[in-house]
């Protein structure tokens, strides 16, 4: 297995050890190929993230309004949840060799 292979993969998996120092240490290090998955990664691990903080905001201009709260809730854990599986999905692919380094 190539190591260019291995180090594109844990920058998707690093959403389990380093969500945002890992892909950008990888961004800045690495030739044309890695530097492409790490940015990616980084902006997959940036999103729910985002909603996290929308969530917060909607919450804080709504005043805690149960059916805001309720909704504010259900939004970040389904977006969260599915970045989350796409990061395992995109890092097990380039260590498959589907995606292109």
């Amino acid at each position: 297995m190539k190591s260019e292979h291995i180090l594109s993969s844990l920058c998707y998996f690093s959403v389990f050890f380093a969500p945002f120092i890992f892909p950008i240490v990888v961004y800045f290090l690495s030739d044309k190929g890695i530097k492409n998955h790490a940015k990616s990664a980084l902006f997959i691990h940036l999103i729910p993230a985002i909603t996290v903080i929308g969530a917060f905001i909607a919450l804080l201009i709504s005043n805690l309004n149960e059916n805001v709260t309720t909704l504010a809730i259900a939004t970040v854990v389904v977006i969260n949840a599915y970045y989350f599986i796409l990061n395992l999905v995109k890092g097990v692919k380039v260590l498959q060799g589907s995606s292109t380094v």
